[in-house]
């Protein structure tokens, strides 16, 4: 499956709360980056680790992501949008993947993350964004 994945520059809850409300539709929970599991080596700020970094809403048929991107990573208006992909097949995963990266811009290269055991993110020569992990459809609507 494909997901349209929404990044936000610190105002992800303000924007899925106004999105909820648009849809008729309870609004999420949220997973901060202070929830997830830290680099020692690297201490966040509070005001990073409030940053969202995963929600979901369903709206009518299709799931929709969204997340604010680090505390000091440079925001891009119209370029906050990519494709998330989940793949069951770590073959195709690979495949995918390493097509997707010819003439494109790896990222984030293919590995291990708290929530699965290969993601990576890659902007094909066309300029679109693609997010790529090893999952089902369950997981994602289980997060």
């Amino acid at each position: 499956m494909i997901y349209p994945f929404i990044n936000f520059n610190g105002d992800c809850r303000e924007a899925v709360g106004f999105y909820a409300e648009v849809f008729g539709i309870e609004k999420p929970k949220f997973q901060t980056y202070g929830d997830v599991p830290q680099d020692p080596n690297s201490p966040q700020s509070e005001a990073a680790n409030n940053r969202v970094i995963y929600t979901k809403l369903q709206i009518a048929d299709s799931i929709i992501m969204f997340a604010d991107i680090p505390l000091g990573t440079k925001f891009v208006p119209g370029k906050n949008i990519s494709l998330s992909m989940v793949i069951e097949d770590l073959l195709l995963l690979h495949t995918y993947f390493d097509a997707l990266k010819v003439d494109g811009i790896v990222e984030l290269p293919l590995h291990e993350t708290f929530y699965t055991k290969h993601f990576g993110i890659v902007t094909d020569k066309y300029g679109v964004t693609w997010q790529i992990g090893l999952g089902t459809t369950e997981d994602i609507l289980n997060q």
